[in-house]
């Protein structure tokens, strides 16, 4: 103050009108302060802001439907349901894929594979009298024991299974960290559903999630512990009716032998011959195939050199691949003498199919009929929600709910004490969120990025678009806001590129628009 006090009229002047010194400094610093705020804080805060209550709502969208009517959330929930037990990829449906995965691998493993080693079984046994009641007790007891093993296992497989469908978190899963790409998904069992048919922008997500938010099962667990309850019930009563079943046709085949078992007198060699095994000629049957299992016929001797191979009446070999079998598989003619290679006990033979006939085992089968008729069918299995109630929301949703909801109500204030403090109007919050929509996308090269500007020549907002997308949605986009703040007709409002009119049906590829082209608006009147 002395300095310009003491140096005469002219600083004196600049100092009283704050041109210079230390209130000219503070003025300076509020002036600059002051642009910041408007400008590059601004914005900045208000893209912040935003960003954060699009994610508090993207994350409130995510917990699922909010519906106070209860045959809508039914409708949706029954629709998640199907979704999952019925959902069709390039194998098939989920279910009808884990129902023969039963037979084809859980079977074939706990059933098939053990009975057929059994003696009596799947080998033909000779007994002799006195060891005939105990042969067949002990046969009796292997039977039992591999069907209650199985049965042991014959429930968690099918529970385990479809509680891991029902009870699947569906989860946001980010595909491309550096695109910032997307998809919602629910996986169980080696499946993957997704939300979206590819990943897509995440604030694409955004949109559309809000106008369709996914249903979420774990939301209501009674709906969800409801059908798994009476599915825990039609496998409970198929395991007894099985067990019983079974039992009963063992039982039968142990006491009476037939029509099961075989047990037959050979009064040459004084023994008794078991076996559960049927066979038929190979010609009445059709073409055997790799894996079938065959026995020698009667009148094998009288076919090519039979006689000579590995296998004696009675033996059981497997057919094994051959250049015949390959070139014939599409092939129902196949020629009636060309012969099969049979493989037993290490040695191979070439037999004509005269001297062979085909054997299966027929208590084997019918057990296989037993677990066949009394197992649950697929269309049972997803039917199970009939009748079931949606039940409360789960407690900690319901939490987590209020909490976003109370979020999005703080960030909201946040966001209108912003715009009340410097005169933001709804347009300019609009125009943010396109950039933030934009700017998300830059690094995808599938896009076009485009400028509108207005009249005056000043950039309204950017505007993401692909090459055959048509104009119109760019026009739909525009034409709402624009007309709003410019208090005018949307009709009234028109495009131009280079200075041409710019049609509903044109596209950015017809145009020759390219990245960061602009993009006229003009008024004209109506």
């Amino acid at each position: 103050t002395r300095f310009f006090s003491s140096g005469g009229d002219d600083l004196k002047n600049l100092h009283e009108r704050c041109s210079a010194g230390i209130g000219a400094l503070v003025l300076r610093l509020e002036k600059e302060y002051s642009k910041y705020l408007s400008t590059t804080w601004k914005t900045q805060a208000l893209k912040r802001v935003i960003s954060a209550f699009d994610e508090k709502e993207f994350q409130l969208n995510l917990l699922g439907l909010e519906d106070q009517n209860e045959d809508n959330i039914r409708t949706a929930a029954v629709a998640e349901v199907e979704r999952r037990l019925g959902c069709t990829m390039d194998d098939g449906p989920w279910i009808d894929e884990l129902y023969s995965n039963f037979f084809d691998t859980f079977l074939e493993e706990k059933v098939v594979e053990k009975l057929d080693s059994v003696e009596g079984l799947g080998i033909t046994m000779e007994v002799e009298p006195y060891e005939l009641k105990g042969f067949l007790a002990d046969m009796q007891t292997q039977i039992l024991a591999i069907v209650d093993d199985a049965l042991a296992s014959y429930k968690s497989y099918w529970m385990d299974s479809l509680e891991e469908a029902l009870t699947a978190e569906t989860k946001v899963v980010v595909t491309n960290a550096g695109t910032s790409t997307i998809n919602i998904v629910t996986s169980f069992w080696s499946r993957t559903l997704e939300l979206f048919a590819r990943p897509i922008a995440r604030r694409k997500v955004y949109t559309e999630v809000k106008k369709a938010p996914p249903f979420h099962l774990a939301v209501y667990p009674t709906f969800v512990e409801g059908i798994l309850a009476k599915q825990r019930q039609l496998f409970e009563d198929a395991h007894a009716a099985i067990s019983e079943k079974i039992c009963g046709v063992i039982e039968e085949a142990m006491d009476k032998g037939t029509p099961f078992l075989m047990v037959d007198y050979n009064r040459d060699d004084g023994e008794f011959l078991i076996s559960a095994l049927s066979s038929s000629s190979s010609k009445s049957r059709g073409v055997l195939k790799t894996g079938d299992r065959v026995c020698l016929t009667h009148d094998y001797q009288r076919h090519g050199d039979a006689s000579g191979g590995p296998l004696k009446p009675g033996d059981v070999g497997e057919i094994g691949k051959n250049v015949f079998l390959e070139k014939s598989s599409d092939d129902m003619s196949r020629h009636e003498s060309q012969p099969y290679l049979v493989n037993y006990n290490g040695r191979q033979w070439w037999y004509r199919p005269e001297a062979l006939q085909h054997v299966r085992t027929i208590l084997l089968s019918k057990v296989m009929e037993i677990f066949a008729i009394h197992t649950p069918p697929p269309t049972v299995i997803r039917a199970q929600h009939d009748g079931v109630a949606i039940g409360v929301v789960n407690r900690d949703v319901a939490a987590k709910r209020r909490e976003l909801q109370n979020d999005l109500v703080k960030v909201k204030r946040a966001q209108d004490g912003i715009c009340d403090a410097f005169g933001v109007s709804d347009y300019e919050i609009f125009k943010l969120s396109s950039e933030l929509d934009l700017g998300e996308s830059c690094a995808r090269s599938d896009f076009l990025f485009l400028k509108v500007k207005g009249q005056d020549g000043r950039e309204l907002f950017g505007y993401r678009t692909t090459p055959s997308s048509k104009m119109c949605e760019l026009f739909a986009f525009v034409r709402g806001a624009y007309a709003s703040k410019k208090s005018i007709e949307q009709r009234s409002v028109e495009f131009l590129f280079d200075g041409n009119r710019i049609k509903d049906d044109d596209t950015p590829m017809s145009l020759g628009l390219k990245n960061d082209d602009e993009v006229d608006v003009m008024v004209i009147s109506p």
